[in-house]
């Protein structure tokens, strides 16, 4: 789905810059939901990091 190599990811690294778009954050997130069903779309968009997301993916953001 990326043209980015796997060792290019990184936790900091902006969404922007390792080629994900909001097309193919559409298709990410409806693979997804079928995982975590109350992924939201917009709150995705409104993260700029990959490590933000994947907290939003995986519930393992800090719960203050």
């Amino acid at each position: 789905m990326l043209e980015t190599p796997a060792s290019d990811l990184y936790y900091s690294a902006k969404v922007s810059d390792v080629g994900l778009d909001s097309l193919t954050l559409i298709t990410l997130v409806e693979e997804w939901r079928a995982v975590k069903p109350d992924l939201n779309f917009q709150e995705l968009m409104a993260k700029e990091t990959l490590g933000e997301w994947i907290d939003a993916v995986t519930d393992s953001a800090p719960k203050i």
